[in-house]
């Protein structure tokens, strides 16, 4: 398939970038006549990092055909079959342990094609680290305190960064330069999700907003309004039509984010709720089934069910098949509780951390809850075993761990902790 003129252009600047930054100086000169462009500094490293890429992504193409051949003859072969890889769990010790923040890590997120994770920190500091390698790679520089929440768009092409300096930052994530600051908050801003879309993102704050803004022209274009404190953190549904918050006043509310109505209001912890994190379609079907039971047995009057039943078939009309039906919450209570959506009624209390709850998130597989808090553990939590907690990774950082991330790609957990280091874990069955 052709290039565009645009497409082609780019290359060209990638090829004298690449000539320049490796000393070929005629055939920079000779090229450069040719083409009459000049790179910009970020075209030095271009070429390089995306044959990086590419040679990574053979690799990956290589193994998983080496696997897929593996796999069908186990299948044709008598006896017992291998277990599913899609049940792995984190195995110590970790694959590796990464220093340079100088302050307490906030936040970490695998991006979603290439081989790299970013954490943010108390130091004001974004850094890039290569996960298969274990090497830091660099630092995003432009907040003026804490950086406090991370999100990719769906492509990877763009890093929003969230700070207790009041504003937003868009970052390119070719260049690694800040392509937009957003600002309208009044306090601390400490959650930032983008939408599937990846055309718009939302924003929560220690000023009790919750923002939606245009990526692209990085204006606000909707306020939602109803906590009566804190704005801790927000999660989104995956067809993007849902948002859940979660707040120190001990609620989450649930808003139709094109509407900026408030749909339910969740009321059942007992102090500060920390994180919440929406299910995927594998999740849905797990839980559909292992919590069927629990949701047949909540008391409620005639009016009150017709209400459940039927915004419970709202819900599952736009999400059938693509995930949202429940949500999960951790809180300083040290509790994780499990929801439905629709109907808001809490269908698991999962009780065993000794501090505060920090980081819940669903298991690719659907079938595990991993969770994280400040007794410096991630457990582990098997949704089809009563929530019974199947590993537990005690000490997992010398200090609290603070929050969590799966790579949904290569089976990798990464935390963060106020021991101020990024753990990598390898994931087995």
């Amino acid at each position: 398939m052709a290039l565009s003129a645009k497409q082609t252009e780019e290359l060209h600047k990638c090829i004298l970038g690449y000539l320049k930054s490796n000393g070929f100086e005629g055939a920079y000169d000779a090229f450069q006549k040719a083409t009459k462009l000049t790179p910009e500094p970020k075209h030095d490293t271009m070429l390089t990092a995306k044959w990086r890429s590419i040679v990574r992504l053979h690799k990956k193409i290589g193994e998983l055909e080496a696997e897929n051949k593996q796999l069908a003859e186990e299948a044709k072969a008598p006896g017992p079959k291998k277990r599913d890889q899609s049940l792995t769990l984190p195995r110590e010790p970790a694959l590796h342990t990464l220093s340079g923040h100088r302050g307490v890590i906030t936040a970490v997120v695998f991006h979603p094609v290439y081989s790299m994770v970013v954490t943010s920190g108390e130091d004001s500091a974004i850094k890039v680290w290569d996960y298969e390698s274990g090497k830091f790679e660099r630092t995003l520089s432009g907040h003026q305190d804490t950086v406090q929440d991370l999100s990719f768009n769906p492509a990877g092409t763009m890093l929003a960064s969230c700070s207790a300096d009041l504003s937003l930052k868009l970052w390119d994530m070719s260049s690694f330069s800040c392509m937009k600051t957003l600002q309208g908050h009044d306090h601390n801003v400490t959650g930032v999700r983008f939408l599937p879309n990846g055309e718009h993102l939302v924003s929560c704050s220690r000023d009790k907003k919750i923002r939606c803004w245009d990526a692209s022209t990085g204006y606000c274009v909707r306020t939602y309004s109803g906590h009566e404190g804190w704005v801790r953190k927000l999660a989104v549904s995956p067809d993007g039509l849902t948002m859940a918050s979660c707040s120190s006043d001990k609620t989450i509310r649930i808003w139709d984010v094109k509407q900026g109505k408030c749909l339910q209001i969740l009321k059942d912890h007992e102090h500060v709720i920390e994180t919440v994190c929406f299910s995927d379609a594998k999740a849905d079907s797990v839980i559909s089934r292992a919590y069927a039971a629990e949701k047949k047995s909540k008391p409620g009057d005639g009016a009150e069910d017709a209400k459940s039943a039927a915004a419970e078939s709202r819900t599952k009309e736009k999400s059938e098949g693509v995930g949202g039906l429940y949500l999960l919450s951790g809180s300083r209570d040290r509790t994780i509780k499990l929801w439905e959506v629709a109907t808001g009624l809490c269908l698991k209390t999962f009780v065993g951390h000794d501090n505060w709850v920090r980081s819940v998130l669903f298991h690719p597989s659907g079938q595990y809850i991993v969770s994280s808090a400040d007794d410096k553990t991630i457990r582990i939590w098997d949704l089809t075993k009563q929530g019974r907690v199947v590993k537990k990774i005690e000490n997992a950082h010398e200090l609290f761990v603070t929050c969590l991330d799966w790579n949904r790609g290569i089976p990798i957990l990464a935390s963060g902790g106020t021991d101020m280091v990024l753990k990598l874990w390898e994931c087995r069955a």
